[in-house]
Parts: C-alpha cells; structure tokens; sequence
C-alpha cells in the first residue's frame, strides 16, 4: 500500500536548467530524456560514461567535474540524483526539499517529491505510466505492452489532426461546428487506414467528413 498520493503533471523544461547528479548509464538516460524536451542540462560527477562524454565535449551538457557538493542544484528547476550512493541522493534530495524545488532520484529510499514515469511516446502524444512508485518494473512492463497498441501510424495521425484543428479555425467560424467535425474524424476508420498505410484513403475520409458527406 502506498503512503502517499502523487499528483499526475506534465513538465516543461525546455529552456530550463535541470541538474542530473551522477555520470552513469541511468543518468545518461535521464539526460537524454531532459534533452529530447529541451531542457537546458548540467550534470555533476567525477566521471561520465562514453555516451554522457560526448555530448559534453561537443557542448551538448555542462559538466562538472567532480563529486556533488551543496549549492550543486542551487538554480535548478528539477534535480535529478542519479549517482549510486544512495547517501549522496539522500544529500540531493534533502537540500532541494529545504529550498522547494523539484527533485526526483533513483533510490526511493533517498526520497524525492516528484516520481518519473515510464513514458510511451508518439509523436506529441505521451502515455505516463506511474505505479507510485510501488512498482516500477510493472510500470515498464505496461508501457511495452501499450508501444504495441499504439503503434507508429500515432504521430502521423496526430500531425493530420493538428493540421485539421489549424485548417478549422481558419475557414469554419462555430466552435461547436469545428468540435463535432474532430470528433466524427476522431470516431472514424481514419487511424485504421493509416496503420494499413492506406494515406490516401484516410485523407478522402477526412474530406468527405469535413465536407459533411460521412457521419464519421
């Protein structure tokens, strides 16, 4: 039984600084998870490994060279303790606490008040998978298994959709109207057809319901 419940929420950090503690393979993970939002990314530790070394040396990340020291995170949005001491994330941990930032680690054990989920990524869309914290390898493990239902047709469905909402505004004045008109889209075959790689027909399906000629 969990001890506590956790408030589901999606971060922007792009542009944001984010501090990653330690230089190994889950912290490298982690910072290719904050580069691929964007995030501005500092990592501490006295050694990297060869992926994390790269992206230092071609101005990727700031590194800095040494084990953690207070005031490391000072100016962070999110902190992130990924070394294999759980002493030191405790250390991490406890000082974001004390100041009120965001700071998340690897060992429950060291606390944190923000949990990463596993995440299924398409595109713009993301499905957060999150047990808590009670059982991470089951979250995985669901997040496998929804990669296989939403598969890759997902980000090219949701680029047309977007460019459907974009087109709608431009040409249809009723709010109601240009909501009732998504909605048959998005209750019609047209994903069906695009995993099938049948684009040209999830296209005129998309035209004759914005034409009013399908019910969707």
């Amino acid at each position: 039984m969990m001890d506590k419940p956790f408030f589901g929420a999606f971060l922007d950090v792009a542009g944001r600084l984010c501090v990653v503690i330690g230089g190994g393979q889950v912290a490298e993970r982690k910072v290719r998870s904050l580069l691929d939002c964007r995030a501005r990314v500092r990592v501490v530790s006295p050694a990297l490994t060869p992926g994390l070394e790269e992206l230092a040396a071609d101005g990727t990340i700031e590194y800095v060279a040494r084990p953690y020291q207070p005031g490391d995170a000072k100016d962070a949005f999110l902190t992130i303790a990924a070394t294999d001491s759980l002493t030191v994330n405790r250390q991490v941990v406890e000082e974001a606490d004390a100041e009120g930032r965001l700071v998340n680690t690897v060992h429950a054990a060291a606390g944190g008040n923000l949990i990463l989920p596993a995440v299924m990524r398409r595109g713009p869309l993301q499905v957060a998978i999150s047990t808590s914290g009670t059982g991470p390898v089951l979250a995985r493990l669901i997040r496998e298994e929804l990669e296989g239902y939403f598969g890759p047709e997902y980000e090219r469905y949701l680029e047309k959709l977007a460019a459907i909402r974009t087109r709608l505004r431009q040409t249809v004045a009723d709010e109601q109207t240009r909501a009732d008109i998504l909605r048959k889209i998005v209750r019609s075959n047209v994903r069906e057809l695009l995993r099938e790689g049948r684009e040209a027909e999830a296209d005129r399906t998309i035209r004759d319901i914005i034409e009013g000629r399908k019910d969707g």
